[in-house]
């Protein structure tokens, strides 16, 4: 007797608005999508570990069995940049090699784990399930990208839908992209 194996489709997703309006790429991506799940990245994250496709397969996989499960969360470069900032410890940005290291030391440490958590996920990486983010939507907050991700996480809390963060998937998120927009003029 064979068994067949399920295949999960994960969409995977960048929003741009060209005017800035990441609310509304969001809504429109969440729209036009197919799969069951979405996953939004922004346009400077480096996925530091090989694994992150099929880490997200399985976190979806163990998630079934909580209908309440709506999104999920990385470990990001950001928040580990600021706790050792606090500590007094320098992080150096744009050292691939460090994050790569620190990729997996968070893979060891805790593998393909799941964690309930209690208030948002950073929006560079949103893997969500699709009905319930276009049931709760993305909001525009002025004319920023910032805090929509915290809005949306809130919105999701106060309905009852739940949030979880993999700890073993650490995510190099490089901000302060305006840099490196100048050093890749458009040729004309």
């Amino acid at each position: 007797m064979c068994c067949k194996k399920r295949i999960m489709y994960i969409e995977v997703n960048i929003p741009y608005d060209i005017d800035g309006f990441l609310a509304q790429a969001y809504n429109r991506a969440l729209e036009h999508g197919v799969s069951e799940w979405v996953l939004f990245l922004d346009q400077d994250v480096f996925l530091c570990n090989p694994h992150w496709y099929k880490m997200c397969g399985e976190a979806i996989e163990t998630l079934q069995q909580d209908s309440k499960a709506a999104c999920v969360g990385c470990v990001c470069g950001g928040e580990h940049r600021q706790i050792h900032q606090n500590g007094k410890v320098p992080i150096p940005n744009g050292d691939i090699e460090y994050h790569i290291e620190k990729s997996k030391e968070y893979y060891h440490k805790y593998g393909n784990t799941l964690e309930h958590r209690n208030k948002h996920v950073t929006g560079f990486f949103l893997l969500m399930k699709r009905s319930i983010a276009k049931e709760i939507g993305f909001n525009q907050m002025g004319t920023t990208i910032n805090n929509i991700d915290v809005d949306f996480g809130n919105r999701l809390l106060k309905a009852g839908y739940h949030i979880y963060t993999m700890p073993g998937l650490y995510v190099y998120h490089r901000r302060g992209m305006k840099h490196l927009k100048k050093e890749f003029k458009t040729l004309k």
